[in-house]
């Protein structure tokens, strides 16, 4: 059983581990843990939430597919450049959903949503 395999079994048990908690737990170096945690990320086999923890990618649901529809919505008010709609619409999304993973990826865009709108506002004039 490679690294790889070893990880992903683990966090079957014990979802939401960081790379060091998983190599105490494997009796691994955290190097190793953290290049074939780099390399299940880009197979699409693992997630890391914003705290940089570990989850195994969950199948789709029902409930998955309101979510699917309303990062589409998002995206494209996004290429719009309508900001604010956006971020309202990611809030809806993360609402959608009770899946970490998804529900970390709505709040991270809906902040580089109102970002980028609250640099758009007019600056009031130092004349008035």
């Amino acid at each position: 059983m490679n690294t790889e395999q070893m990880i992903l079994a683990y966090l079957k048990e014990h979802p939401g581990l960081t790379a060091s908690e998983l190599a105490n737990g494997m009796k691994a170096n955290v190097r190793t843990v953290r290049e074939a945690g780099k390399t299940l990320l880009a197979m699409g086999e693992v997630y890391m939430d914003i705290k940089f923890r570990y989850y195994l990618v969950e199948e789709a649901t029902a409930v998955d597919a309101e979510y699917a529809r309303l990062s589409k919505l998002a995206m494209s008010l996004q290429a719009r450049n309508c900001w604010s709609r956006a971020a309202t619409v990611w809030l809806n999304a993360m609402d959608a959903t009770a899946k970490p993973r998804f529900r970390d990826q709505a709040v991270a865009r809906r902040r580089m949503c109102m970002q980028k709108a609250k640099a758009l506002r007019p600056k009031p004039s130092a004349d008035a």
